[in-house]
C-alpha cells in the first residue's frame, strides 16, 4: 500500500502543469523519495516554497536555481540527510575560467530573505559546498536572507 502511495505521489506531481506564473506553492505529505518534477525549475516567478512533511524525501531539488524565491520553508522532511551542491543548484566546476573568480560561478538563491530548516531529524552533513563557502567569501553567493533557522 504504501509503495502504491509513494509511485501515485510521483506520477501526480510529475504530471502538474501549474500557471507560469505561480508566486507560492506548498508540497505538503508527498511521499516520493525525489522531488525533481520537471516543471519546477520553469517556476521562475515563484517567490514562497514551502516542503512540508514529504517524510520519505532524500534530497532536495536545486532551489537556488529559482530567480525570485524569496522565502523557503522545509519542514519535516526526516529522511534527508545531506544537503549540497545540488539543493543550490550549482556545478563542481565553475562554468568559465575567467581571471575574476567571482565571475566564474552562477548566483543562488539571488533574493532569498528567509529560510527555514525544522525538524530534519536525519540531516547528518551540508555536503560538498566548499565552492559556495569561498563564493560567500567573495560576495558572489548574496547571503542577504534576514531570517535563516535551523530547528530540530
Amino acid at each position: 500500500m504504501e509503495r502504491r502511495r509513494m509511485h501515485n505521489d510521483v506520477l501526480v506531481l510529475d504530471g502538474l502543469e501549474p500557471p507560469p506564473h505561480f508566486e507560492s506553492l506548498r508540497i505538503e505529505l508527498y511521499m516520493g523519495t525525489r522531488l525533481s518534477p520537471i516543471w519546477m525549475m520553469s517556476l521562475t516567478t515563484l517567490k514562497k516554497l514551502t516542503l512540508s512533511a514529504c517524510l520519505k524525501l532524500e534530497c532536495l531539488p536545486p532551489l537556488g536555481k529559482l530567480p525570485f524565491l524569496e522565502s523557503l520553508v522545509i519542514a519535516s522532511t526526516k529522511n534527508v540527510q545531506k544537503v549540497g551542491d545540488e539543493f543550490l543548484g550549482i556545478e563542481l566546476e565553475p562554468k568559465n575560467k575567467s581571471k575574476n573568480k567571482k565571475d566564474d560561478y552562477d548566483v543562488v538563491f539571488p533574493n532569498l530573505k528567509f529560510l527555514k530548516f525544522v525538524d530534519l531529524d536525519n540531516w547528518e552533513e551540508w555536503k560538498e559546498i566548499g565552492a559556495a563557502r569561498e563564493e560567500v567569501e567573495n560576495g558572489t553567493l548574496k547571503n542577504n536572507a534576514t531570517s535563516s533557522i535551523l530547528e530540530n
